[in-house]
């Protein structure tokens, strides 16, 4: 599959080309403007295709996402970056929770607020989170809430766009956890986009390496990871900081 920006544009990305069974997931790592992100836009139709398609349960979806059914619409969600502005901060969580339980499920009033509060309980909130806005949330608890709209439309792929890179390494870490838990609870598929290779080791099961567009290496992670290293990976991994006892002591003894 290719994308380009604009009808003569250059390829913004090319050559992609990967599948992914329920309940796995998939790394999509490469350094800012490799693609990683015009990846997950054509995905979710957001951007068409300059060739190739993306198929779903062996069956190719429509190009754009205007042009896709409901029920393809809600089989694949996004996750996005930053949740202070995926969330509507006039909206209470109820509220931004309850949207796609009535668009995709039909739920009455009732049952609206029973599936949010089991929603808010999968992702390890109180119920009466609900009542409350998204500017009264910590950075975590916005991403959980983030998550838990995901899940409202009981999707069988998830694409997480650097959710983790706002977050300090301790809340990050509980959300990766988190994701490994909702994966084995509900079984579904999960593309992670990121830039820390440490996070693919983490939590996927297969890693694709992309660099200027273009795939560069795409296999299992133990063996993406393990040497001798392509040479774009291996300046990802060399990118990963290391933290060692005495560094200042060797520092201060050099000439």
């Amino acid at each position: 599959m290719s994308a380009r920006y604009g009808e003569a544009g250059p390829l913004a990305i090319s050559g992609v080309d990967f599948s992914l069974a329920k309940g796995e997931t998939i790394a999509v790592i490469g350094e800012s403007g490799s693609g990683k992100s015009t990846l997950a836009r054509t995905l979710i139709g957001a951007m068409k295709p300059a060739s190739g398609e993306v198929r779903l349960d062996g069956k190719p979806l429509a190009a754009s996402l205007a042009s896709r059914t409901a029920t393809q619409r809600r089989c694949i969600q996004f996750v996005h970056q930053y949740a202070d502005t995926a969330l509507n901060p006039r909206h209470k969580i109820g509220k931004i929770l309850g949207r796609p339980l009535t668009f995709y499920h039909g739920l009455n009033s009732r049952a609206r607020r029973q599936r949010v509060a089991e929603l808010l309980d999968m992702v390890g909130l109180p119920p009466f989170f609900s009542d409350r806005y998204p500017a009264e949330l910590s950075g975590g608890q916005k991403q959980r809430v983030n998550l838990a709209r995901a899940l409202a439309a009981e999707p069988e792929v998830i694409i997480c766009d650097e959710v983790i890179s706002a977050l300090d390494s301790i809340v990050a870490g509980k959300i990766l956890q988190l994701l490994r838990q909702l994966q084995q609870k509900t079984g579904i598929a999960i593309i992670f986009i990121t830039h820390d290779i440490s996070v693919a080791a983490r939590l996927s099961e297969w890693t694709l390496v992309i660099h200027a567009g273009k795939v560069v290496e795409c296999g299992a992670t133990a063996e993406v990871l393990a040497p001798p290293y392509q040479i774009h990976t291996k300046h990802l991994i060399d990118a990963v900081p290391v933290f060692r006892v005495g560094w200042i002591d060797e520092v201060l003894a050099k000439p």
